[in-house]
């Protein structure tokens, strides 16, 4: 928010705050015609209307475009209705919600949405980072209105110098609504602190210790990675080819990781081959996808993609491309991105393997 002066400041004066009442710290102070001034400065940390917002630039995950759009059709899951509830709550009340769960559960997508259905005329304030959220504690405190504060990863927003339990309870005061998300093994390792400290761990930092308090204030919904029954019966009368290849799978993975984590893992398959990058690793995932269009829909042993992966590392450029060692590669295309997705997948039975089935 801008505060005008009355003022007779000559080029190289000193401004001064005088008298009683609230006190405030400026940080940058324009001294001119109010007139002059672009819209764009005096709304520096205020994002646009929900209604009005990209859910990409708010975290929700891309999927495969289809007729230029990233975002398919929302699934209504069943926590919607705690969600509207307890927003419906907090949009009047101010409130902290907390939405946990696995990588690519779907925690932006269910918050987003429930935002448009009980807030879409508050305005979004989005920072990116510590820095960014301290800068927008002034124009949340002074501007005004209906507001929502987003934090995507709310354990990048947490420490001294970021969201602390008393800024946390004055946001709250100012009815404020904060919408966070953070997955459940940075929340798990929050709950933790207490006990940790009840143990005598006397090692704990004390900004550990704040971090959790803060979240400590949080009404907490959990959004789960497994799709229930009545939730793939609503995906199920989606026209929408991405959903329809999803349902495919979501007994194993879940509708919203089938969806995410599919383009991230090929992007990075992809560029793999790239020099001094994972190319042995790239080339055992190919010999994995080429046993699945063999005919071999099973688990593959270990021992015979280590046979055949070599012709596709020669193919892409073999030693010059300085592949890693073998081991580095297994570790690289098994290693859990999303969810419980991996480019290779691991099996039952004891060094088997076969790719991620994304088409």
């Amino acid at each position: 928010m801008s505060y005008e002066l009355e003022s007779h400041l000559d080029d190289d004066a000193r401004a001064y705050q005088l008298g009683h009442g609230p006190q405030f710290n400026v940080e940058h102070m324009y001294i001119g015609d109010r007139s002059s001034l672009p819209v764009s400065f005096l709304t520096t940390f205020l994002g646009p209307l929900v209604r009005e917002s990209d859910p990409l630039e708010l975290g929700v995950h891309r999927a495969p475009i289809v007729n230029g759009n990233a975002v398919p059709p929302y699934i209504p899951r069943d926590i919607d209705p705690i969600l509207d509830q307890k927003m419906s709550k907090f949009s009047v009340n101010g409130g902290f919600l907390l939405v946990v769960g696995d990588s690519t559960a779907g925690k932006s997508r269910v918050s987003y949405e429930a935002l448009l259905r009980v807030a879409p005329n508050h305005r979004l304030v989005v920072p990116y980072d510590r820095d960014e959220l301290r800068s927008s504690l002034g124009a949340l405190a002074t501007s005004g209105g209906e507001q929502v504060l987003w934090l995507e990863d709310l354990e990048r927003f947490l420490g001294s110098d970021g969201l602390t339990p008393r800024i946390t309870s004055h946001l709250r005061y100012l009815k404020v609504m904060i919408v966070a998300s953070m997955r459940i093994e940075h929340y798990r390792r929050l709950s933790r602190t207490t006990a940790k400290k009840a143990e005598g761990d006397s090692a704990i930092p004390k900004e550990l210790i704040a971090s959790e308090h803060v979240v400590k204030q949080a009404d907490v919904v959990v959004v789960s990675r497994r799709w229930t029954a009545e939730e793939t019966g609503r995906a199920a009368g989606i026209e929408d080819i991405r959903i329809r290849e999803a349902l495919q799978h979501a007994d194993v993975y879940g509708i919203a990781e089938y969806l995410a984590a599919g383009p991230v893992l090929y992007d990075e398959w992809r560029l793999a081959f790239e020099a001094g990058q994972n190319p042995r690793g790239g080339a055992l995932v190919k010999a994995a996808v080429d046993c699945y269009r063999a005919g071999l829909h099973g688990f593959v042993p270990l021992e015979l993609l280590r046979e055949l992966h070599e012709p596709y590392l020669e193919a892409a450029g073999g030693t010059l491309l300085r592949p890693e060692a073998f081991e580095a590669a297994l570790a690289w295309a098994s290693q859990r991105r999303a969810g419980v997705t991996s480019l290779l997948l691991p099996g039952k039975e004891n060094e088997s393997f076969r790719a991620f089935d994304y088409r």
